[in-house]
């Protein structure tokens, strides 16, 4: 009828191509959107260990130190594994993290419990010949001050970190991650941050009850539900394109 009517009213036909237009791209825009945020949480926002759902804290006020780990592990807890956490302030406001984790205990689990708990990271650090893994997107993230190519190094301010070695597996991140007994010879005064706890079978209560006072057991998100939170809101991220495209053709064809 539009098509037939063209002569009468020329400028409808111009608004309902212009409608669709909008329509199109915005509906495109949140689909873009969508596909990159997927291919971003694939890559980066894993989890460095498989089925950790609760990790060991200190309470406040309190200190977790490495006499608790090795008590922990001597009394048969070998699905713990140690994370250090280093900040360092950069001139442009943000911190960069240096990572620790217990290599030895990763590789402990990864030969009794299956190549997936530990997604590639014991490999990255057992075959190159680096001192730290960054992840090749963050990499590009940091300036040419701060990562430096040509020496493969994390220079900040007058002290130099390496060598770093770029590896695309899930779970780097935006942190270096170093075996804990490295990152404790560059920072000497670093102290245990938590204990990751990988969930095996009738683990979590005996461990519960094996703490000292000072330590607590705390659930944190695990892969699954950051994975259902992400998909609810691609899904309603898509419909509010859909209903951008119908508003579009709605207003402007009334207009």
């Amino acid at each position: 009828m539009l098509i037939k009517s063209h002569k009468q009213t020329p400028l409808t036909i111009g608004l309902v191509f212009t409608a669709l237009f909008i329509g199109c791209a915005g509906l495109t825009s949140v689909l873009v959107i969508n596909e990159a945020a997927k291919q971003s949480y694939a890559k980066i926002e894993q989890p460095l260990i498989t089925n950790v759902g609760h990790v060991i804290v200190a309470n406040p006020g309190q200190q977790l130190n490495q006499s608790d780990y090795s008590t922990l592990r001597t009394q048969g807890f070998t699905n713990i594994i140690a994370v250090a956490e280093q900040r360092l302030s950069l001139d442009n406001g943000t911190d960069l993290v240096f990572l620790g984790i217990d290599y030895f205990a990763i590789l402990n689990l990864v030969s009794r419990l299956g190549s997936d708990i530990a997604l590639g990271l014991s490999d990255a650090l057992s075959k190159h010949q680096a001192r730290y893994l960054i992840h090749p997107q963050y990499a590009k993230q940091l300036t040419t001050q701060i990562y430096q190519r040509d020496s493969l190094s994390i220079q900040v301010g007058e002290t130099q970190y390496g060598p770093v070695q770029e590896f695309d597996g899930a779970g780097i991140g935006n942190q270096l991650i170093a075996d804990i007994a490295q990152l404790y010879e560059d920072f000497p005064t670093v102290s245990l941050s938590y204990l990751m706890v990988v969930d095996t079978q009738n683990t979590l209560i005996p461990l519960k009850n094996s703490l000292p006072s000072h330590l607590s057991l705390k659930p944190i998100m695990t892969a699954t539900d950051a994975k259902e939170l992400t998909a609810s809101f691609h899904l309603n991220l898509l419909a509010m394109g859909l209903l951008m495209f119908v508003v579009c053709l709605f207003v402007i064809m009334n207009a």
